[in-house]
C-alpha cells in the first residue's frame, strides 16, 4: 500500500484519493462505513456478494493490528481518526487518559506512547508531572516545526537545544526546571529507543544545568513562628476553618511534612509504641516513615479529633487516657485526620491546594505580611532542628530523604556567621598569654 494507492467506493469503482487521506488495504476494513450501511452487510441488496464475509470487527470500529494496514495521518476535520490505543491500555484502571485537546488531536500515535511512559512511573504525582512536561514539549514542536513534521523520527539535539533555550529565554524558567524538563525528554526517548520506536535519543547530548545547594525557599524566624503559632486560640472556641488552619501550620511545622504528605493522613495511621505516640506518614515513592508527634501537637491533635467525631473518648488527654483513644483508632481506621470542609460530611481527605490555602490566609491574618506556603513551613523545621543541634541522620529521616545531600539545601542558615564553627573552637576563645 502507498500513499497514492487508491480506493474502492461504495459503487465499487475505484476513487483516486489525495496523498494527505488514509488509506485502507481492503475496503471492508473502513471504519467510515458504518456496519449497517455497507453493501455486504444486507443479503437482499442488490451489491450483495455471497463469497465475501462482512466484516464483523466494523461494530468496534478498531484498527487492524497488522502492518499493512498503517494509517496515514489526516487533515482537519476532513476524515475521522480511529482510536489508535492497544486493549491493554483502555482496559488498565490505572492508565492515564490523556487530555485530547487540540495540541494532540494530529499526532494520536504520540499521545499514546507518552501515556505508556507515564504509566510505568510509581507515584501519580510524577506520572502527570511527565505527561505535563512532554505536553509543553509538544505544543513548542507543533508551533515551531508544524502539524505535519513527525516529532520521533525529525527530533535532533538542535531542536532540543532550542526548547532549552526558548524555556531559558522566552519563558525565563528558573534552571532547575528546565533541567527537569531535560530529564524528562531523555527519560522519554531512552523509553522509545528501547522499545525499538526508534534507534537514537537525541537528548542525551544535550547538558542541563548543575544542581545548585541554593534554594529560593524562605524560612521564618523565631519571632515569626511564636507569631504564628501563638495567633490560634483554642480550638473548641473557634470557627471550623480557624481550627483547621491550627492543626494544619501546627502539622506542618512540628513534622516537617510535604502538603501532600499532610492531607493522606488518616486516623488509622497514628499508633501507640513504647510509651510514645507516633504518625505514620506516607512519603514519597510508597516510602513511609514513623515521627513521634511533640506534646504540643498532640494536645491539639486530641481536641481537634473531638471537634470533628462525635465518639471521641470523653477525656481529651491522649496520654492520660491512651486506651480508650487506642480503641477508637482501631474502630476508625478510615477517617480523615484533616478534613475537607468543602465537603457536606467529615469523611473526605483535604486537598493539598486546600492546605496551601489555609496557610497563607491565616499567615497572613496573624501578622506575616510575606507570603507564607507550606514548603516554607517545612523547610522552617528543618532549619530549626538543625539549629538546636539535631544530627543529620535524624533531620534526613524527619524529613523523608534518601540522600543527606539535601539537608544542606534545605539548611537556610547555614551562611549565617552566628552559626560558624569558628565559635566552638576552644582555643581561639582565649587571649595569647604571655609567658
Amino acid at each position: 500500500m502507498t500513499k497514492f494507492s487508491k480506493r474502492i467506493n461504495r459503487d465499487g469503482h475505484p476513487d483516486h484519493i489525495s496523498p494527505k487521506f488514509e488509506t485502507f488495504s481492503n475496503p471492508i476494513s473502513d471504519p467510515r462505513i458504518s456496519p449497517k450501511k455497507h453493501p455486504n452487510s444486507n443479503p437482499k441488496s442488490a451489491d450483495f456478494d455471497p463469497h465475501l464475509e462482512p466484516d464483523t470487527s466494523l461494530e468496534k470500529c478498531s484498527v487492524p493490528k497488522e502492518k499493512e494496514t498503517q494509517i496515514l495521518f489526516v487533515q482537519k476535520g476532513s476524515v475521522p481518526k480511529p482510536e489508535l490505543e492497544p486493549e491493554s491500555v483502555k482496559t488498565s484502571a490505572n492508565a492515564i487518559r490523556f487530555d485530547k485537546d487540540q495540541s494532540l488531536n494530529y499526532i494520536p500515535k504520540k499521545a499514546y506512547l507518552m501515556e505508556e511512559f507515564a504509566s510505568i512511573q510509581l507515584s501519580k504525582h510524577t506520572k502527570r508531572a511527565y505527561l505535563r512536561d512532554l505536553k509543553d514539549f509538544v505544543n513548542y514542536w507543533r508551533e515551531k516545526m508544524g502539524e505535519d513534521t513527525d516529532l520521533i523520527s525529525h527530533c535532533g539535539p538542535v531542536q532540543i537545544a532550542r526548547y532549552r533555550d526558548h524555556l531559558i529565554n522566552e519563558k525565563t524558567l528558573a534552571k532547575a526546571t528546565v533541567s527537569r524538563k531535560l530529564a524528562v525528554l531523555k527519560s522519554f526517548f531512552k523509553y522509545l529507543k528501547a522499545n525499538n520506536y526508534t534507534n537514537r535519543n537525541p537528548a542525551e547530548l544535550i547538558r542541563g544545568f548543575p544542581q545548585t545547594q541554593d534554594s529560593k525557599t524562605g524560612f521564618l524566624n523565631e519571632r515569626e513562628i511564636l507569631q504564628l503559632l501563638n495567633f490560634f486560640g483554642p480550638i473548641a472556641e473557634l470557627k471550623l476553618s480557624k481550627a483547621q488552619a491550627k492543626i494544619v501550620i501546627e502539622i506542618l511545622l512540628m513534622l516537617a511534612v510535604r502538603r501532600s504528605e499532610a492531607a493522606s493522613i488518616n486516623v488509622g495511621d497514628i499508633e501507640h509504641n513504647d510509651d510514645s505516640w507516633l504518625v505514620k506518614i506516607k512519603g514519597k515513592g510508597s516510602r513511609d516513615r514513623l515521627l513521634p508527634i511533640p506534646p504540643r501537637l498532640l494536645d491539639t491533635l486530641s481536641k481537634w479529633l473531638s471537634r470533628i467525631c462525635t465518639d471521641c473518648p470523653t477525656d481529651k488527654d491522649m496520654i492520660a487516657n491512651r486506651g480508650q483513644w487506642i480503641d477508637w483508632i482501631k474502630r476508625n481506621k478510615k477517617q480523615p485526620l484533616l478534613i475537607s470542609t468543602k465537603a457536606k460530611v467529615y469523611t473526605k481527605n483535604i486537598s493539598p491546594d486546600e492546605i496551601a490555602y489555609l496557610v497563607r490566609r491565616y499567615s497572613f491574618r496573624a501578622g506575616l505580611h510575606q507570603k507564607v506556603t507550606p514548603h516554607m513551613l517545612r523547610a522552617t523545621a528543618i532549619t530549626s532542628a538543625l539549629d538546636y543541634g539535631a544530627s543529620h541522620r535524624g533531620v534526613q529521616q524527619m524529613a523523608g530523604w534518601t540522600s543527606p545531600l539535601m539537608i544542606t539545601r534545605y539548611d537556610k542558615r547555614r551562611n549565617d556567621p552566628k552559626h560558624s564553627a569558628i565559635h566552638k573552637l576552644k582555643f581561639a576563645k582565649e587571649k595569647h598569654k604571655k609567658i
